[in-house]
């Protein structure tokens, strides 16, 4: 298998023998791809200094295994630096994706909303409705999505006054009091974080619908996010 000048980013690399890096990396049309970077860390002619996380990328490959020799990588827009919670954030980020997407599953949809995150770390932004927005995508791209806005049990519309309890398996169901109000769903689904309450649910909710797709195994990025705020 060749393939040849593919927009990229990776996800996670780590040094291999010697000279050589294995990278994790993620393209539109050929999903997840293990390769390895032969002599990247060479003093001379080496290009560990392309294999590093954020940054859009142009790479080609080679192979018939699931680990394939990176053959040539170059810039496809400018270097990305991120700094202190947008760089956890963007490490939390490439976590889902290599704990959640398929080798060699492609999700371009998913993989040009990535590049437009990755892009909004950069600015001044309210951090959280990002990464909830994003979160909700990704859900629905692997066949998760949930409906804020519709009784999953009687399939009619969310009532503001009415609480609501999450099925990960179906969606929000109509409880009694103690669940997710009705009034916070529809703020959700119409993408109004504005209220801290709010923001508050959308990360509960948001926790418990990937959990069950992560498994008991915890996210080593919002652990190391944890150690660096104690």
């Amino acid at each position: 298998m060749r393939i040849e000048l593919q927009p990229a980013y990776i996800l996670h690399s780590r040094n291999y023998r010697d000279t050589s890096v294995i990278a994790d990396l993620w393209t539109p049309e050929y999903g997840r791809l293990s390769v390895l970077a032969k002599g990247a860390r060479r003093r001379k002619g080496g290009n560990k200094h392309l294999l590093v996380p954020f940054t859009p990328l142009l790479i080609s490959c080679r192979g018939r295994s699931e680990l394939k020799t990176l053959t040539h990588i170059e810039l496809a827009g400018r270097s990305v630096s991120l700094q202190q919670t947008m760089l956890f954030s963007g490490f939390y980020l490439n976590e889902l994706l290599l704990r959640l997407l398929p080798i060699a599953d492609p999700h371009t949809l998913l993989f040009s909303r990535y590049g437009q995150i990755i892009e909004s770390l950069q600015q001044d932004i309210e951090l959280e409705p990002c990464l909830r927005q994003f979160e909700w995508f990704l859900l629905q791209q692997l066949g998760y999505g949930l409906s804020f806005s519709v009784d999953a049990d009687l399939q009619q519309p969310v009532i503001a006054s009415y609480y609501y309890q999450l099925d990960v398996s179906r969606g929000f169901v109509a409880c009694g009091d103690g669940c997710y109000q009705g009034t916070h769903l529809l703020a959700i689904a119409a993408a109004d974080y504005s209220l801290a309450t709010t923001r508050q649910v959308a990360k509960q909710v948001a926790r418990r619908a990937l959990q069950a797709l992560l498994g008991s195994k915890p996210l080593n990025s919002r652990e190391m996010y944890r150690q660096m705020h104690v």
